[in-house]
């Protein structure tokens, strides 16, 4: 899971400012697309919604005890 690195694409306007916001369920989607299942439950977004392009950091709560620092980026789609 830590080696994975997952790019969600997101329409973008002016000033890399979002339409709309990423969330733990479009970061649990991109991960399952990537093969590993993980419920958007599991998934806290730091910092709360996602509204600009950038790099940003998840905690993914694998176990009771066990809980990931897991980063990923948003990009503009189709790039």
């Amino acid at each position: 899971l830590q080696e994975l690195e997952i790019k969600i694409p997101a329409k973008v306007g002016s000033g890399d400012k979002l339409f709309g916001s990423v969330s733990n369920a479009d970061v649990a989607d991109a991960i399952n697309k990537a093969g590993v299942e993980i419920d958007r439950k599991y998934i806290t977004v730091l910092g709360g919604l996602v509204k600009r392009l950038g790099t940003y950091n998840a905690k993914i709560r694998l176990h009771r005890a066990v809980v990931i620092d897991f980063p990923f980026d948003v990009v503009a789609e189709g790039k």
